[in-house]
């Protein structure tokens, strides 16, 4: 009866456990999803210039440029990288590879899904 009891203890104490693992993770997770990781900008070249408008409220969040050849999605800033792609330039159509090629903004989430979803492979 001993040994029965025993076990039903270490049951609860490994069932508590997992909840609290649970718990934490899912803490974390709902953190991340309101305040997302970013990338910082450490391979940029020495000399490689990203310029955006100082007026923040008239354009959108993201800033697409082309870096080696490749779409890069910046922050609003137009330094912090947001996600690098592999998407090549060329492959786009020519309007949309003059607007990269100037700066084009994005100004959801949405609309920068919908991009990367339409152009990537």
């Amino acid at each position: 009866m001993r040994k029965f009891f025993c076990s039903i203890g270490i049951f609860f104490f490994l069932c508590l456990l997992t909840l609290g693992f649970y718990s934490s993770y899912m803490r974390t997770y709902e953190k991340n999803q309101k305040n997302p990781t970013r990338l910082s900008v450490e391979d940029i070249t020495e000399g490689e210039t990203v310029s955006a408008s100082e007026e923040e409220g008239s354009y959108g969040l993201f800033l697409l440029k082309e870096r080696n050849g490749c779409v890069t999605v910046y922050e609003r800033d137009g330094v912090t990288v947001y996600e690098p792609t592999t998407i090549p330039v060329k492959t786009l159509p020519k309007t949309l590879q003059q607007e990269i090629e100037q700066g084009k903004y994005l100004k959801t989430h949405e609309d920068l899904y919908n991009f990367l979803e339409n152009y990537s492979s």
